[in-house]
C-alpha cells in the first residue's frame, strides 16, 4: 500500500521500524529548499549531513529526482521503483538506514560520528564556487520513530496515515553531484627515477620522498595537497616546504600543506579533498585509509573492512 489507494491497516507496518525519523524532515527541509536555490542560480552545491541514520529522508529526495534510477535501475520513479526502495529498506541488498557510498551525490559516511565538518572542509578546498554546509538534527523525543506502536496501535496509525497522505512531492536533481562519482583524475607525478641515489651512500628515505612530494605538489597544486597532525618535519618531509607553505586560512595564497594536531579531523579533510578534486572513488580510498587508521584505531579498521566488503559485493556485479 505504499500510495495509499486504501487506508493504512496494521498489514502495512513493517514489524520493525528503523530510519531514525527525526532528523528526517529537517534533512528533506534543507533538500528541498537548496534544490530551488540550484534551479534559480545554477550554483555548484554540495549537501553534506552530519551524523545521524536519517537516510529515509534523502533516499526519498534521491527517488524523487529520479537520482536514484541513473545508478540503480531497480529504484526507477515509478510504483515499481518505489516498492523496491521501500520494502528492501534496511535489509540485506537494499539501502541501509545511514547514508553510505553507493548513494549518489554521497562523499561521506553518516553512520560514524564526528567527520561531517572535516569531510565538509575538505571538499571546499581548491573548490572555491562550491557551497558546503552542515545541520543538526532535533530533539531525543522525535529522534527516530515517534509513533512506535504504528503496527498495533489505531492512535498511532491515524496520524501516520494523515501525515503521509499531507505530501506534495517536489523533484530537482542534487544528487547528480557530478563531482562525487565522475572518474578518477591521474596526477601530474615526476619520475622517481630522477630522483634515486647512489649506492653505498648514506641517504634519508623519506628525505627524498619529500623531494618527491614536493615537485608533484609543484604540478598539481589544485588538486594535491598534505594533510598532517603537525609531523611534516619529524618525519623528514620538509623538503616540501621548498615547493609549498603550511596552509594558514587567512591567507588566501596558503600552501597545500594542511597542518593540525588531530589525525581523525586530517583524515576527514583527506577524504572530502580527495573526492571532490581527484575524484577518487571510496573503494580506493577505504583500501589506503586502513593502513593508517589499523595503528590508531582498531575499531576504525573493524568498521573500514567491514565497508570494503560491502564495496567489492557492489564492484562484482558492476
Amino acid at each position: 500500500n505504499i500510495l495509499l489507494k486504501h487506508n493504512l491497516t496494521f498489514d502495512n507496518i513493517k514489524p520493525c521500524l528503523l530510519g531514525h525519523w527525526g532528523t528526517c524532515p529537517g534533512l528533506v527541509l534543507i533538500y528541498v529548499h537548496l534544490n530551488k536555490i540550484i534551479c534559480d542560480t545554477g550554483v555548484e552545491m554540495l549537501y553534506v549531513i552530519g551524523p545521524g541514520h536519517g537516510a529515509p529522508g534523502v533516499l526519498a529526495c534521491l527517488w524523487l529526482e529520479d537520482s536514484l534510477s541513473t545508478f540503480w535501475p531497480k529504484y526507477s520513479r515509478n510504483y515499481e521503483g518505489l516498492f523496491n526502495l521501500i520494502t528492501t529498506f534496511s535489509i540485506p541488498g537494499g539501502f541501509p538506514s545511514h547514508i553510505n557510498a553507493q548513494t549518489p551525490g554521497a562523499i561521506h559516511e553518516v553512520g560514524e560520528l564526528g567527520y561531517a565538518l572535516s569531510v565538509a572542509f575538505g571538499a571546499a578546498m581548491d573548490n572555491p564556487d562550491l557551497i558546503d554546509g552542515n545541520i543538526i538534527e532535533g530533539s531525543f523525543q522525535s529522534h527516530q520513530v515517534p509513533l512506535p506502536k504504528a503496527k498495533s496501535d489505531e492512535r498511532h496509525l491515524r496520524p501516520l496515515d494523515v501525515w503521509l497522505k499531507s505530501y506534495n512531492p517536489m523533484t530537482r536533481k542534487l544528487g547528480w553531484k557530478r563531482e562525487s562519482y565522475k572518474a578518477y583524475i591521474p596526477l601530474d607525478v615526476p619520475d622517481w627515477r630522477l630522483l634515486t641515489v647512489r649506492k653505498v651512500t648514506q641517504e634519508r628515505c623519506m628525505k627524498h620522498v619529500g623531494k618527491f612530494l614536493g615537485e608533484a605538489i609543484a604540478s598539481n597544486s589544485k588538486t594535491l595537497r598534505i594533510f598532517s597532525p603537525d609531523g611534516l618535519v619529524s618525519n623528514k618531509l620538509n623538503a616540501v616546504l621548498k615547493c609549498t607553505s603550511r596552509n594558514f586560512q587567512w591567507d588566501m595564497s596558503g600552501g597545500c600543506v594542511i597542518e593540525i594536531l588531530s589525525k581523525y579531523t586530517c583524515q576527514g579533510m583527506l577524504q572530502g579533498y580527495i573526492m571532490l578534486c581527484n575524484n577518487t572513488s571510496r573503494f580506493d580510498f577505504v583500501i589506503a585509509a586502513i593502513h593508517g587508521g589499523s595503528r590508531v584505531n582498531p575499531k576504525v579498521t573493524v568498521n573500514m573492512h567491514i565497508e570494503i566488503s560491502a564495496l567489492r559485493h557492489k564492484t562484482k556485479k558492476v
